[in-house]
């Protein structure tokens, strides 16, 4: 084909420069000629057809699979979009349902009238309703009545039902704003919140050595109490033996009377005991004065600690509400944050998930473009040779007066032809 080509191409010059030279032209063997041109340029006709058949096809299909593709693409960006308008919404709305839990305000309500035209057309339509109404009670029957009215008390009944039901979820809506409203604020865990907590453990040691201290003071004055109960138990004991002793004193005539005929030296040492046990009652009244002192001082000081513990024992007690309330707050805002963040994370991996499948396409359809630019030439090619086949084809049709113009668009696509290859 290509040796058919050059052929045509050197007949071509011939006619040319035959041109040029304004001679005379044998136009006997021109009809054969023209034949066996028109012979070849249908052999070529048909080699560029069936070659250019499967490339179009091809090119047919990759331009609608490059059209699917695109539209595939162009719903996968408006997907995209919609969830990423879904999560900017959702963010914002989780930030205003965080402030307003934070910080809730009731916003008040503008109430503005109703405007006249529209209160008069309500009106009117009240009124045809009305009309409508009287005008259907009036062609009913009993029967009809009996039903309307059963109608009517059910649907009395619905409204009614609905009606509690509505005022039990803004009963439990108003008590729900009630609690979030009146709920203190959790406080910070500042400095102040630290020394208070290390006084009330400062408090609860001295408590403890307190309590000890009251313990062991009990402790002392039960032993001082048993102590003194055995020496009121000697002393009544010694009463008894001076009340003994008082028959072997002298009478008035100084001669004793004792059946036992106890003797002076016996009666001396049982005065001496007595005085002994008198000293040591003595003894024991003074220390159980100054102990009786220091335990009225201990309990004086001890009645200055109820209020203190007390006191301490309240601040506890908040301080520990206060810190359940800011437990629970931290596990619910950890729960929720957790939640968000889970929630962010599944849809930034579809973000990336969808990117990769753009980027995925973006190459696939860059490789299509390119695929179709070479068939875009192939087939531009083969144009060109379509083309040269039919100035051909004229040119055996056309008569000598327009040769010089069929030349001229032949030399033209030869040109682009050389131009192509280049």
């Amino acid at each position: 084909m290509r040796d058919q080509i050059e052929a045509k191409e050197a007949e071509v010059v011939r006619l040319r420069e035959a041109l040029e030279r304004d001679n005379e032209v044998d136009m006997s063997k021109v009809p054969d000629e023209l034949k066996r041109l028109q012979r070849a340029f249908d052999q070529v006709q048909r080699i560029c057809a069936e070659r250019i058949a499967p490339i179009q096809n091809e090119f047919n299909k990759q331009a609608s699979k490059h059209e699917a593709k695109q539209q595939y693409m162009d719903a996968m960006e408006e997907i995209a979009k919609e969830r990423f308008e879904f999560l900017h919404k959702m963010n914002n709305k989780a930030d205003d349902t965080t402030a307003r839990l934070e910080d809730p305000v009731v916003k008040p309500v503008e109430e503005t009238p109703i405007f006249p035209l529209s209160k008069e057309a309500g009106q009117l339509e009240t009124e045809l309703a009305n009309l409508h109404r009287n005008s259907l009670l009036d062609s009913y029957s009993e029967k009809q009545f009996k039903k309307l009215n059963d109608e009517i008390q059910r649907n009395m009944k619905d409204a009614e039902f609905e009606e509690k039901k509505e005022e039990r979820r803004v009963d439990t809506a108003k008590k729900d704003i009630a609690v979030r409203c009146n709920r203190p604020k959790p406080p910070k865990i500042t400095q102040e919140w630290i020394d208070a907590q290390k006084n009330l453990t400062k408090n609860q040691i001295f408590l403890t050595e307190v309590n000890n201290a009251i313990k062991l003071f009990n402790d002392e004055a039960q032993k001082l109490v048993s102590q003194n109960r055995i020496q009121n138990d000697k002393l009544s004991t010694l009463r008894d033996e001076f009340a003994s002793l008082q028959r072997f004193l002298p009478g008035e005539d100084g001669a004793f009377h004792d059946k036992d005929s106890m003797s002076r030296s016996e009666m001396t040492t049982k005065s001496m005991e007595n005085d002994k046990l008198n000293m040591k009652l003595l003894v024991q009244k003074g220390k159980y004065k100054i102990e009786k002192s220091r335990l009225e001082s201990i309990q004086e000081k001890l009645k200055t600690f109820p209020p203190t513990i007390k006191a301490s024992q309240d601040s506890l007690q908040k301080t520990k509400n206060r810190r359940k309330e800011v437990e629970i707050d931290v596990e619910n805002s950890n729960l929720a944050r957790a939640e968000l963040l889970s929630h962010q994370i599944f849809l930034e991996d579809q973000r990336n998930l969808m990117k990769e499948r753009i980027a995925e396409q973006r190459d696939k359809l860059r490789a299509t473009y390119e695929r179709t630019k070479k068939l875009k030439l192939i087939l531009k090619k083969q144009q060109m040779i379509i083309a040269l086949n039919d100035e051909l084809y004229a040119l055996k049709k056309m008569n000598l007066e327009r040769v010089a113009g069929t030349v001229s668009n032949l030399l033209k696509i030869n040109s682009d032809i050389d131009q192509f290859q280049d």
